[in-house]
Formats: C-alpha cells, structure tokens, sequence
C-alpha cells in the first residue's frame, strides 16, 4: 500500500511543528552524562523517522521538553504529504526491545492530527470521531496548531509479538468529504525514556483524484 509519509516520494519534515532533535553534545550537565551513556544515539534529523531503517539507532529522537508548555508532548513531528489523501491507518515501527539497549525511548500512546481549513468541517470531525470512539478525544489535546483536528489515539505496545504495528482510523474520511495533505504525529507517552525516539511513521490512505490506493 501506498505510504503518503514516504520521503522518498515528497513527503518532508514541517520544521515549525516538529520538536527539536536530541543533541549528543549539550553545554548542561545534565546533557553531558546523557551524552555519556552508551546506548545515546547518533543524532539524524526528524526527517529519518519517514525513512526506512536497518538497524538501532537508525532514527530520530527528539530533545526532552524544557517548557511546561512542551511538556504536553514527549515528541512531535508534522508532515506536509505530495499529494492530498482520505487518511485510513497509522502504521509505528520501532527497534524490538531485544535489539536496543534504550527500549524506553519508544513511544507509547501517540495522537494523530490532522489540518482542516474549515471549522464546520472541524466540527464534523470532532462530532464523527468522539460517535464512534470517544477515548480517542476525552483528554481534549491542545491541538498541535490553529486549523488542526485530532482523528487518531494509540498505544504502541513494546511488547507485542510485532514490532511493526497499524492502527486504523476509526472514522471514514472519504465519506466525511475530508482530504489532507498536512498531518501530525505527536508522542504523548513514551515507556519511562528521558527522551522519545522514532524509527519510522507511515500514513497509508486513499488519494483523492484515483480512489484506493494499491
């Protein structure tokens, strides 16, 4: 299936509702003993986390936030998408625990938002997702920027028996008439980590101009 996060076919990283990268090099103490430890990974920049990945370490962790106001997000990463897609599941890969002395950095519940430009269609949104899901939105996110909806709720599970797992949007958004082109990925929890790393996001959907993707 079609992954509309692939940066290899055009999707880039938005700086402006990305979190900043988790430097080994810190002026701070606190930074150098981080910096220290063996299992702190080289630094590759946000866009890694849409790239495919071979082994630990090969990913992008965001810096812990230093701001009450961040600290509503272990990590986030905003994606602008080559083409305009009905967004149909979220698929999260990380490094099995048994390949990674730094398990604790993976996330745990991760948010999906995603840019509508018109308030009523927001609305609609809001009203389809809390019908047929309401935990996905019961803790009301502050949304990531102005004109962002939130459609999606999950737990990666370092546990489970696959370290490659898809969840699905609960609502139908072709059916609701709502296409996208910009989304958002933001990590809420990760497993105990001081900070969040991510291997790989992948956004499969439908396009807008052909139906189904295939």
């Amino acid at each position: 299936t079609v992954n509309f996060f692939s940066a290899a076919t055009g999707a880039v990283v938005d700086p402006y509702l990305t979190s900043p990268t988790q430097y080994k090099r810190q002026k701070k103490f606190l930074g150098r003993v981080y910096a220290s430890m063996p299992w702190m990974p080289t630094p590759h920049p946000p866009v890694a986390a849409l790239e495919r990945w071979d082994e630990a370490t090969d990913c992008w962790c965001a810096s812990p936030a230093t701001t009450p106001e961040d600290r509503r997000a272990k990590a986030q990463i905003g994606v602008l998408m080559p083409r305009t897609v009905y967004p149909t599941k979220l698929v999260v890969e990380h490094v099995p625990a048994m390949g990674t002395l730094d398990i604790a950095a993976a996330p745990r519940e991760l948010e999906l938002w995603i840019e509508v430009k018109d308030a009523t269609k927001r609305a609609v949104v809001t009203a389809a997702v809390k019908e047929l899901d309401p935990w996905t939105v019961e803790e009301h996110s502050k949304p990531p920027a102005d004109k962002y909806v939130q459609i999606g709720r999950f737990f990666y599970d370092i546990h489970a028996s696959n370290h490659v797992q898809v969840f699905n949007i609960v609502t139908d958004m072709q059916q609701l008439g709502i296409d996208v082109n910009k989304a958002v990925v933001r990590v809420k929890e990760n497993w105990g980590g001081s900070w969040t790393c991510l291997y790989r996001l992948r956004l499969l959907g439908d396009t807008v101009a052909r139906g189904r993707a295939i």
